[in-house]
């Protein structure tokens, strides 16, 4: 019998690779646009600041997608207004 990881969507994979892929996809924008580390994920996601140990907090895949999606669109927006980040 193999083994099988689930993806964010519910379905199911054997390849362990496609798995990393797919959860990192939803969560990287997070962790890099909110300075975030993810702690753990499945069923939800896991973060905690990067700089502090002293906490963490869930998300629930919709919550992530939808705060990837906000993040993505930001930076889109950026991008297409040509405004530079206050860093």
């Amino acid at each position: 019998m193999s083994k099988s990881w689930r993806l964010p969507n519910g379905e199911y994979t054997s390849n362990a690779n496609k798995m990393i892929r797919t959860w990192k996809r939803l969560y990287t924008p997070i962790e890099k646009g909110l300075g975030l580390q993810v702690v753990a994920f499945d069923p939800g996601i896991r973060f905690r600041d990067k700089e502090q140990w002293n906490g963490s907090f869930d998300l629930t895949i919709s919550q992530a997608e939808r705060v990837r999606s906000l993040i993505l669109e930001n930076r889109k927006l950026k991008k297409a207004l040509k405004i530079r980040s206050d860093k």
